[in-house]
Order: structure tokens, then C-alpha cells, then sequence
């Protein structure tokens, strides 16, 4: 481990330029054909069909199926459709609807993507003597733990790169250790290179991250958080969270419940707490609030179960229609007893109930009284396995590194694999184009948008979770 740590150390300390090199011979296209998005590859001679999956990230099959009138072998000179990985969906690009296409090519440019990664590394100064054996693993200390997260984030950025530069992006990526003290972090903004980028990549974990965001607003630099961070995106117009924050994540949430149970019968339980009332506002700005002046004479029921109890939720439940309960109730015990005493109600009314993330994974919560009260919950990051995206980038960051990915590698991945798509569309002109360009991706997607003018930019992205037959199913699109 420690040989392994020394190395990467060498490696990536203070600045890694990776530099890649457009294939010249490659001219690749974006076409739509019925609803989804295609490379189109020029056979040059010798290449199989093995080759050009490996070098796509696809499987062979995918080729196979998107071109019928493909044959036995590999024709030097003929088109063949690659299926995107991940669909641009570039308003730009036009539909083709028959055999004769006419594409829009993937402008290729030599302008040059400078990328600042800012990861808090926490490397030891000398490597340990034999003795070693006999003290706890390095990534084990508490210190240190969040040192194995930035190397995790750090490997998914690679992997993104590699698929990259086959499209012919030309990227400088700088990685500069964030440290996690205040005039350290006053001496790596001082650093000339920093000016010189197009976008700023963290730094994670870092509690002088306002330091760093100030440098992004005063030089006018694109800088993007990983996570959430609501006082990040009002005080720099330039800085962008990728997981969006509870406010912004109950508020779609609200707007998923409008769209499908609003001539429900809707009721809001909740207790004392002045962050429940807070999102609690949210559903009803969201659902009730449209219904004034509409003609549509309902109203959401309110109960406090801390005054009354949990059987005064009883009195506003409908035997005729389904009741769609609400609740952003987060204390366990409160969510544990409401749980199993509505599931109680359930031989005389029909429920739904909309929660809050995290409750599956309480332990005194039945789940089987979860499956049986239709729960659905929102999460900002959800990454189902059984997804051939998901599948396929598992296979390809096994064969780089030999372990699976964490939830931090796809992070990673995910991030530059956007901006990176995205810089190769529109080069340095990218920022421009950040709220209208939308992309699928492995744990969230990409739909950034500002919530006002003078705000950075949020994802508005969350993934609306129930349980199916004891499974986690998406419901939302």
C-alpha cells in the first residue's frame, strides 16, 4: 500500500498535465435516427468489429443491431452507426429519417481544455520503516479518508478522458493538492497556472472552499462542486453544484406529485420542526398555491402529530380515492411509529406515501410496510446496476484499476465526461451553452440551470425511487 501511495504521489502532486492527441483519421459525425443519437465511423482497412466496440465503449452487439445491412466481416470505405454512450441531445442535431442522412459533424478543433482538479491530498512526507506492520492502514485514519475519496474522483476523471480523446478532445489537466489549512490554500491561489484554466474541478472535502470560489468569481473561471452547497451558487455566478439541494430536490419532488396525484386527496403530516415547515412550504407553493382561482376546490390537510398523535392523520383519510401522505418527518423513532401505524390503516384506505431520502435505510422501519404503502422518496444521486451504462462502465473501470468503482469514481467520471462532451461542441465557448445542453449519465443527469441572474448554476436533477416487489425502481423520467 504504502509503495502504491508513494507512486501515485509522484504522479499527481501539484500539477499532471494529460495531454491528448485527435486521431486525424477519425472523421465521426453526430446523426439522430429514430429517437437516438449515433457516431458514424468510416471503415478503414483491417479494423473488426471487437476493435471498434473496445474503442467506442460499446459492445459489439450494439453495432450489430444499429446496422441491419451490416454483413459478415468489415467493408474499408462504408458508414457504420455507433451507438452515442451517452446521448448529447444537442437541439442542433437533426432527425434522420430515412437511409440517404445528412449529418451535422462534431466540430473538431485543436483549441486546447484546461482542467483544474482541486482534491484534498494528505500523503505521508517519508515512507515507514518495516515497523508499519504494526500501525493502522493509512486510508484507515481519520485524516486520511478522504485523501482514498479524491484518488477515487481522481481515477473516474482518467477513465472519462480515455473515452475523450477517441472524439478528439485536446485537454491539459492540472491536478493541484487543496489543502486543508487557510494560508495554504492563500499560496495555491497564488499559483500562476490557475488563471490559465477553463474550469475549476472541486476542491471536495475542503472547508476554505469560499477562497477558492471568490478566486472563480474575481478572475470569471467556471468552477464545479461535486456536491451541494446552496451558499456556493448564491454568492458566484461562476460556480455550479452537480447534486442539487434539498430545497431544489423537494421542490421537483412537489412538482412529480402535482403532476400525478393532484386531484388526490393530499395530506402533509409533520411535528414542530421549523425545517419541516420549511419544505413543507415548498408543496404548497408547488401543488395548493396554482389551485387558487382555478376552479379546483382543493386543499392540502395538515396534521401535527407531535400535539395529537398519529391516529389524528385518520380523520382527513378518503375511502374513496387514494390519500397521498407527505411527510418530511426525519427523527427514526417518529418515522418508525407513523410507518407502522399507517400501515395499520391500509385494510380501509388506499395510501401512498411520499418520504424522505434515507428512510430505507433505517433500521427500525419495517420495509415490508414501505413496499405496502407505495413509498416514494427522491434522491439527487441513484445509479442502478442493472443498467447497461452502468454495467458497461463497471467492466471498463475493473479492466483500468481492478477493483469497482465508488459512488466517487462515477462522480468523477461523470463530471468530466459532461464537460468534456461539452468542450467539444462548443470549445472555449462551452459556459455559453451549459443551460440548454442536457446529458444522460451514470449517477445523476445533467440539467443545470440558474436560479436567478445573478446565481450560479444548480442541477435540476433528481431521481423519484419506490419499491417494486421489494426492488428499487425508478418512476421518473
Amino acid at each position: 500500500m504504502i509503495k502504491f501511495v508513494v507512486s501515485l504521489l509522484l504522479f499527481i502532486v501539484f500539477s499532471v498535465q494529460f495531454c491528448n492527441s485527435q486521431n486525424s483519421t477519425l472523421k465521426d459525425s453526430v446523426v439522430l435516427i429514430k429517437g437516438k443519437e449515433y457516431l458514424l465511423h468510416k471503415i478503414r482497412k483491417g479494423e473488426t468489429l471487437s476493435e471498434l466496440a473496445k474503442q467506442y465503449h460499446v459492445n459489439a452487439k450494439d453495432i450489430e443491431e444499429a446496422n441491419p445491412k451490416l454483413g459478415k466481416g468489415l467493408k474499408a470505405g462504408k458508414t457504420l452507426n455507433i451507438p452515442n454512450r451517452l446521448p448529447s441531445k444537442v437541439s442542433s442535431v437533426k432527425e434522420i429519417k430515412s437511409d440517404t442522412v445528412v449529418v451535422k459533424p462534431i466540430v473538431q478543433s485543436k483549441e486546447i481544455f484546461n482542467v483544474g482538479l482541486l482534491l484534498p491530498f494528505n500523503f505521508p512526507e517519508t515512507i515507514a520503516d518495516d515497523s508499519s506492520m504494526n500501525k493502522p492502514i493509512f486510508f484507515d485514519q481519520h485524516e486520511n479518508v478522504n485523501t482514498l475519496s479524491s484518488i477515487e474522483f481522481y481515477e473516474g476523471v482518467i477513465l472519462a478522458l480515455d473515452s475523450l480523446k477517441k472524439l478528439g478532445l485536446h485537454v491539459n489537466l492540472h491536478t493541484f493538492v487543496a489543502p486543508d489549512d487557510s494560508v495554504e490554500v492563500k499560496k495555491l491561489l497564488l499559483n500562476t497556472e490557475l488563471k490559465r484554466l477553463n474550469l475549476i474541478i472541486g476542491p471536495l472535502f475542503n472547508r476554505y472552499i469560499d477562497k477558492v470560489s471568490n478566486y472563480s468569481k474575481t478572475n470569471k473561471i467556471p468552477m464545479v462542486y461535486p456536491f451541494a452547497n446552496q451558499t456556493l451558487i448564491e454568492e458566484n455566478p461562476f460556480a455550479t453544484i452537480i447534486s442539487p439541494t434539498i430545497q431544489t430536490q423537494t421542490k421537483i419532488m412537489a412538482k412529480y406529485v402535482s403532476d400525478h396525484y393532484r386531484f388526490e386527496n393530499i395530506i402533509i403530516v409533520h411535528t414542530k420542526s421549523a425545517k419541516e415547515k420549511e419544505l413543507d412550504s415548498i408543496y404548497i407553493e408547488v401543488i395548493e398555491k396554482p389551485w387558487i382561482g382555478s376552479g379546483n376546490k382543493h386543499t392540502i390537510k395538515h396534521y401535527d402529530i407531535s400535539e395529537k398523535g398519529i391516529e389524528v392523520i385518520k380523520r382527513g383519510l378518503d375511502t374513496a380515492g387514494e390519500n397521498i401522505i407527505i411527510t418530511n418527518i426525519q427523527d427514526e423513532a417518529t418515522v418508525s411509529e407513523m410507518v407502522s401505524k399507517l400501515n395499520g390503516f391500509r385494510a380501509d384506505y388506499d395510501i401512498a406515501l411520499i418520504g424522505m431520502p434515507r428512510w430505507e435505510n433505517y433500521e427500525t422501519i419495517d420495509i415490508d410496510y414501505l413496499q405496502n404503502l407505495d413509498y416514494h422518496w427522491y434522491t439527487s444521486t441513484y445509479i442502478n446496476q442493472d443498467d447497461s451504462l452502468i454495467k458497461h462502465f463497471n467492466e471498463l473501470f475493473n479492466a483500468k484499476y481492478h477493483f469497482d468503482p465508488t459512488l466517487y469514481a462515477i462522480r468523477g467520471f461523470d463530471i468530466m465526461n459532461y464537460y468534456g462532451d461539452l468542450f467539444l461542441r462548443f470549445n472555449a465557448k462551452f459556459e455559453n451553452h451549459v443551460s440548454e445542453y442536457k446529458m444522460k449519465a451514470i449517477s445523476t443527469n445533467f440539467d443545470l440551470k440558474k436560479n436567478s441572474s445573478s446565481s450560479g448554476m444548480e442541477n435540476q436533477c433528481i431521481q423519484v425511487l419506490k419499491f417494486d416487489d421489494f426492488k428499487v425502481k425508478k418512476v421518473n423520467e
